[in-house]
């Protein structure tokens, strides 16, 4: 079963929303209100889905995901 949340590309990294998206994605410039509490407008094309994760927006999706957080590389 697919998650609640959508990744958006915006304001230089990747966040996560659970407003409704079409589904393509959402579009450019579509204000969404992210999982770490932002109003952010979305950005598309490649480069921005090479943006980092926001850390806020990472953790709470796997919280919704039931999954946890895997450890970084360095603290293995």
């Amino acid at each position: 079963m697919p998650h609640p949340f959508r990744w958006a590309p915006a304001d230089g990294e990747r966040h996560a929303s659970l407003d409704p998206a079409p589904h393509t994605g959402y579009p450019t410039g579509l204000v969404v209100k992210t999982l770490c509490e932002r109003q952010l407008q979305v950005e598309t094309g490649d480069i921005p889905w090479l943006w980092n994760t926001c850390p806020a927006c990472d953790a709470k999706a796997h919280e919704i995901a039931q999954k946890p957080v895997p450890p970084t590389a360095g603290a293995r």
